[in-house]
């Protein structure tokens, strides 16, 4: 019994953060990850509320293109409380800021849209006022950004390592200005998204396909 326990214990361990950032260390087996491994997937929300089929922003595909991607802060926020007569802080709930994706603008401005489109969906225009739909209604969808550190081919198909952020309840809380210049004539044109969330879930897989 104790022989089993002292095993789950070593596995339970094995599978931990600090043990896997051990064996990095130990194993001389570090890799850094390039700024620019990186491929976004957007779920639009549909009228019935239900995310739809995700877009992806594959640049090697020309499919929406995203050119950056800025993460949110990822914290808590804190307040502080006496126990013993010595105030000491504690976390009170989750706090994230928004997190934005940029992307070149298209020809024919149909990627630009569907992101207005979406951002006018949240809100009801009636008589001059605008009102925000129900919470339930169409408002969010979700957002999943995935971020390479190794590449390799098996036979015809190549694979990566892959570090996967899905933002879940998300909307546009903003569409960036665009500013035009004929001084930048060689420059490519590109909008920004700022993103507001929920939540967010986290994931590290091997074996996504590209």
């Amino acid at each position: 019994c104790s022989e089993i326990k002292m095993a789950q214990a070593s596995n339970n361990q094995s599978n931990s953060p600090i043990e896997s950032l051990r064996s990095l260390v130990l194993n001389n087996s570090f890799a850094p990850i390039p700024k620019w491994g990186f491929e976004i997937g957007v779920s639009f929300p549909t009228p019935s509320g239900t995310p739809g089929d995700p877009v992806n922003l594959i640049p090697e595909n020309q499919i929406f293109p995203a050119l950056e991607f800025t993460s949110p802060s990822i914290g808590s926020n804190v307040a502080e409380f006496s126990y013993t007569g010595t105030k000491k802080p504690h976390p009170v709930r989750k706090q994230y800021s928004n997190f934005t994706v940029t992307l070149p603008l298209m020809n024919d401005f149909a990627a630009y849209n569907a992101f207005l489109s979406w951002r006018d969906s949240m809100f009801i225009d009636y008589g001059g006022s605008s009102f925000v739909r129900n919470y339930d209604e169409s408002l969010n969808g979700t957002v999943t950004v995935y971020m390479f550190d190794r590449r390799y081919t098996d036979g015809a198909s190549s694979r990566n390592n892959v570090y996967e952020l899905t933002f879940t309840e998300a909307f546009p809380a903003e569409v960036l200005p665009i500013s035009f210049s004929q001084y930048d004539m060689s420059s490519i044109q590109t909008y920004t998204v700022n993103f507001a969330f929920k939540d967010y879930t986290r994931k590290y897989s091997d074996d996504y396909a590209v």
